[in-house]
C-alpha cells in the first residue's frame, strides 16, 4: 500500500492561500494610487514657509504597514510649554499619500497638538510629523 503524501487538510489550506494571494494582488492592482512629491505636505497649518529648524520642538515618524481591507489609524501628541505657529505632516513615501490627516485638538497658537491619521483601505500610513514653536516668555 502506497503512502499518500498529500491529505486533503494540506490540499485544502493551499487552496485558501492561492485565493487569498490571488486576491491581494487584485486589490493591489485595482487600487487607485495617487503621486504625491515628497516636498509637498498632506498637512500644513500655519506659517510653515520659513520655519528654522532650531524652532522643532517634535518630530515623529508614523510608520504602520498595510494590512488587506483594513483602515490603519495613528495618533501624535506633542505639548509643551511653548506656542505653535506650524503643523506639518509629511508623507514619507507615495503610497500613503491620500491618507486622511487632521489635526484633532489643539494646532496654531495652542501649547498643545493632537494630529489624527487614517489611511485609505488596504493602504499603510508613513508619515513624519513636524512641529515648529516658539518658546513662551515668563
Amino acid at each position: 500500500m502506497q503512502k499518500q503524501i498529500y491529505s486533503y487538510k494540506n490540499f485544502y489550506i493551499l487552496w485558501i492561500l492561492l485565493i487569498f494571494a490571488f486576491n491581494i494582488l487584485q486589490l493591489a492592482a485595482h487600487s487607485e494610487k495617487t503621486f504625491i512629491p515628497p516636498t509637498e505636505r498632506e498637512l500644513d497649518e500655519g506659517d510653515c514657509e520659513n520655519a528654522p529648524f532650531a524652532d522643532l520642538v517634535f518630530q515623529d515618524h508614523i510608520y504602520k504597514p498595510a494590512i488587506p481591507l483594513m483602515v490603519r489609524n495613528a495618533t501624535a501628541s506633542c505639548h509643551g510649554d511653548f506656542k505653535i505657529y506650524c503643523v506639518m505632516a509629511v508623507p514619507s513615501k507615495q503610497n500613503a499619500a491620500g491618507a486622511e490627516v487632521l489635526v484633532s485638538e489643539g494646532g496654531v497658537n495652542h501649547t498643545f497638538v493632537t494630529i489624527e491619521m487614517h489611511s485609505k483601505r488596504n493602504e499603510g500610513l508613513d508619515y513624519t510629523i513636524e512641529v515648529f514653536a516658539k518658546k513662551i516668555k515668563l
